[in-house]
């Protein structure tokens, strides 16, 4: 009866509770890293050292950069720099074998920096001593850049990342006529997202620092804690933008089906569904073995609520009026687009959509229709349906639009409501 009684007495009852309290803290602080550990592997390559090409002082400390980033958001990376044709292959095949080791939860990124070429429509990542002289060199010399893809495909990870930061200059002698400026859009296949540092068909710049305006937006933004791999795509955007004062245009193809984050917040790596709240420690009256509370209730917290954030800054009215030009992609094709908002009353905003053909592709007509729409000054989103018809064009559909004014004013983000459509960036004229 003695030892009965001693479990039974107050003081054994708080030292449970507060054990029972403390083992289940502990629990709740594993639990996030146990539910995020999603397998995580990466392939580097940064090639700047070209032997009968131009050589390129960024591409090296854009992929070390890139593998300092992708390490603090635990990917495991494997790295190479400078590699000639036969490392490269090597490299993507044997990270295909890693992300089919790591499991179907695995997430792969493939990030290159260098010379890249588009070649019949293919893209294609230049090794440091490739030897190009004609066409029919490239797909000897080079590599084909859907390599990557395929591989990360096959070994059957859950999301698979694609970075080119490779739209430079086009190196080769000039009259190959089937060597185009710039690199050529691929539509991700679904899970997949392909990103490009520039427009398609458009080069960008190194930069006047040791990195690339791109690769360093990409680093610091894929640091911030909870974005998805859409929203981090988008600061860099609106970055790159901002760097090149509007020269070079940031681009994505992307079928992801699910939210991915680079640095998850505590609560989106711990449970997704909602935050891990965490048990108060046992009330005193428990510890002093006085009278206890019904099951499943906690004593009111002493602590004052936090002040509500503040509310973001309404955008002056008209920021969006103007002329925006740009261009997207529609069943495959690039397309020249300008959108000219003329006017914003309350919430709504009129404007007129233009199409028209893009240098290379003459075949586009040029065509317009009308539009209207709601706009939120408040986080400067928008929403636009077609209207009338100013300049039909047979064979050619009108477009919803929907998109977002970017922090600094300069630009427009969206995508066009159509399916086989993909998204735009315009850009203030």
């Amino acid at each position: 009866m003695s030892s009965l009684n001693s479990v039974r007495s107050p003081g054994a009852r708080a030292r449970r509770v507060l054990a029972l309290g403390r083992l289940v803290l502990i629990l709740l602080v594993a639990w996030p890293a146990h539910v995020s550990a999603e397998g995580r592997v990466a392939l580097v390559i940064g090639n700047g050292a070209y032997e009968t090409l131009e050589r390129l002082k960024n591409p090296v400390n854009d992929a070390k950069l890139m593998t300092r980033a992708l390490r603090s958001a635990k990917f495991e990376v494997v790295e190479h720099m400078d590699a000639d044709e036969r490392t490269m292959k090597r490299a993507i095949q044997e990270f295909g074998r890693r992300i089919a080791g790591t499991g179907r939860d695995t997430v792969s990124i493939f990030y290159y920096a260098g010379h890249g070429l588009q070649v019949n429509g293919l893209n294609y990542l230049v090794p440091t001593k490739a030897r190009i002289q004609r066409e029919g060199d490239v797909e000897i010399e080079a590599v084909d850049a859907g390599m990557a893809l395929r591989q990360m495909e096959d070994a059957g990870s859950r999301v698979n990342i694609v970075i080119l930061d490779a739209c430079r200059n086009n190196p080769l002698p000039r009259g190959l006529r089937s060597v185009s400026r710039g690199l050529a859009t691929v539509n991700a296949p679904q899970g997949s997202l392909i990103a490009y540092s520039t427009a398609p068909g458009s080069v960008s710049v190194d930069g006047e620092g040791q990195n690339s305006p791109y690769t360093q937006a990409l680093a610091a933004a894929l640091r911030e804690p909870g974005l998805t791999a859409e929203e981090v795509f988008r600061q860099v955007r609106v970055r790159v933008l901002k760097a090149t004062r509007g020269q070079q245009v940031p681009w994505e193809t992307s079928s992801l089906t699910g939210a991915f984050y680079f640095s998850p917040t505590s609560a989106v790596a711990g449970n997704p569904a909602g935050p891990v709240v965490a048990l108060a420690p046992p009330p005193s009256d428990a510890l002093s073995g006085g009278p206890s509370r019904a099951p499943g209730t906690m004593a009111p917290d002493p602590r004052p609520a936090p002040p509500a954030p503040p509310a973001p800054p309404a955008l002056p009215k008209g920021d969006i009026v103007g002329r925006w030009q740009g261009r997207y992609q529609c069943q495959q094709q690039e397309v020249g687009f300008s959108l000219d908002v003329t006017s914003v009353e309350g919430d709504r905003i009129s404007a007129v959509f233009e199409f028209f053909p893009l240098p290379g592709t003459l075949s586009i007509p040029r065509g317009s229709f009308r539009m209207a729409g709601d706009y939120n000054r408040a986080d400067g989103s928008f929403r636009l349906e077609a209207g009338d018809w100013i300049k039909r064009v047979l064979g050619f559909q009108r477009h919803d639009i929907e998109g977002q004014v970017a922090d600094n004013g300069v630009a427009l983000n969206g995508r066009v409501l159509t399916t086989g459509c993909a998204h735009f960036v315009l850009t203030r004229r």
